[in-house]
């Protein structure tokens, strides 16, 4: 996956500073969404823009529920 895809942002564009980079299984709880964007708070402690869907309207995060 590219690397844009699992980066945390300060704000729910492609071209906003990065926050923090996501890894595989970092747990999110969604805050807020804004169209292909969720806003999030991490596991660190930290909140950002995620996105969660491309153009094309394809998946670009796995969801696990527990």
């Amino acid at each position: 996956m590219k690397k844009e895809f699992y980066q945390l942002r300060r704000e729910p564009s492609l071209i906003s500073d990065p926050i923090e980079l996501l890894g595989r299984g970092s747990g999110i709880y969604c805050i807020e969404l804004n169209g292909e964007w969720l806003k999030v708070l991490v596991n660190s402690g930290k909140a950002g823009w995620l996105r969660w869907r491309d153009e094309n309207k394809r998946l670009l995060i796995a969801v696990t529920i527990s």
